[in-house]
């Protein structure tokens, strides 16, 4: 039950909508954003591939427990400390990254590099947690996942382009001037969302107790999980299709940019589609209603695959399905779980980003057994996956 005692601070406008998505995508931008600069970087930097690729490791690592961490701390000392600390470090070691003279100074930088930009998406998540419920929430959290859910996808795109004017270090210098222009939004125009009389006591018992209580709760580890399942899904699309595009279908590499952009549309448009949807008939129902689609999708993919048809097309058109499905699943999930949990949000936050990142970052491994080129092995996958999701959803509801 919300707490009648909590006070809606105030709308959350345009600006502070955009500010929000911006820190929420900081630590997924900066882990994605310089993969086309990492063949340059390992030149320049004098190290194998393999060496500087540990660095994204480091920064995905990074970013589970920084979420781990911040949430919980902002429920005690309220959003804009957390915040403005994170921020300000995560600028000056996104700038330093440019300096980097060895490799072991890569991965140190991109290790905190992660750890501070976990911070924002725990506590973006948590302070529209603090000023939305009902279905406001809803509406929130969709147009959240406009930013958070299309960056990642399309950051690549993005570095590609700075590097057709700079080296990889210019991916470095504008993701610091980005920061220093959201810094100078918080320190000016954001707000404390968080009450001093809405905030947790401080320690390290009332921590483990938090997140016994979030763990002991299935109408939040169930959203959690089907959250952290479909990105999972959208992670192994993520890492195989443009080898499964370009080498299997011999896709030009022009065709797969315009392809990867229409499916970010498509869940884009989805995310506001599927809000719209639960504000009519609730957010569990529209989510266990769409994971048979997305599975389907994927089903289609496996089967058009073994039937050996080998146009693009049989790949690109279910994939666009499961895309954009994946656009309706995601946000409301994170719906679901967040709006169980408002006096402990940023805890909820936290542990939601882990799970998130803890799910999708073990689908690597599973992806990397099979032949990075094979559709039936990246259908198998993201079948396996949004099965589990549509179980756990299934068994959600029936409680």
């Amino acid at each position: 039950m919300i707490d009648s005692q909590q006070p809606r601070v105030r709308a959350i406008g345009p600006g502070l909508l955009v500010f929000l998505g911006a820190i929420s995508v900081l630590g997924p931008l900066s882990m994605s954003i310089v993969l086309p600069g990492l063949p340059e970087m390992a030149v320049s930097l004098g190290a194998t591939e393999s060496a500087v690729q540990v660095s994204l490791s480091a920064c995905v690592i990074g970013l589970a427990v920084g979420q781990l961490v911040a949430g919980p701390l902002s429920d005690s000392v309220g959003r804009r400390l957390p915040l403005l600390v994170g921020l300000a470090v995560w600028t000056v070691v996104t700038a330093l990254c440019a300096f980097a003279p060895t490799v072991e100074v890569m991965i140190a930088l991109r290790l905190v590099q992660g750890l501070t930009g976990g911070v924002g998406m725990a506590i973006g998540r948590a302070v529209v947690r603090d000023l939305a419920d009902g279905d406001e929430l809803v509406r929130q959290y969709s147009r959240l996942a406009l930013v958070s859910g299309v960056a990642p996808v399309v950051s690549p795109s993005l570095g590609t382009l700075v590097m057709l004017v700079a080296p990889w270090q210019g991916i470095f210098v504008a993701l610091a001037v980005g920061g220093c222009a959201l810094l100078v939004y918080l320190l000016v125009r954001f707000r404390e969302s968080l009450p001093a009389s809405r905030r947790r006591p401080p320690g390290l018992r009332r921590l483990v107790a938090d997140y016994r209580a979030l763990l002991g709760s299935w109408s939040y580890v169930a959203p959690t999980l089907v959250v952290g399942f479909a990105y999972a899904a959208m992670f192994s699309y993520v890492l195989s299709s443009s080898f499964v595009f370009r080498e299997a279908y011999a896709v030009p590499a022009a065709v797969f940019s315009i392809l990867f952009g229409v499916n970010g549309a498509g869940f884009a448009v989805a995310s506001q589609l599927g809000s719209r949807l639960a504000l009519r008939f609730g957010v569990v129902r529209v989510v266990v209603t769409t994971l048979p689609v997305t599975f389907a999708a994927c089903a289609t993919m496996g089967i058009l695959s073994l039937a050996g048809v080998g146009e693009w097309w049989a790949l690109a058109a279910p994939l666009f399905v499961m895309v954009t499905s994946l656009g309706v699943v995601m946000p409301l999930g994170m719906t679901w779980a967040m709006r169980s949990q408002p006096e402990r949000a940023g805890a909820a936050s936290g542990l939601l980003g882990l799970g998130q990142f803890a799910i999708g970052g073990a689908i690597g491994p599973v992806v990397g057994l099979f032949p990075v080129s094979n559709p039936l092995a990246l259908a198998a996958v993201t079948a396996c996956c949004v099965l589990l999701a549509l179980g756990i959803t299934s068994t959600a509801r029936s409680r």
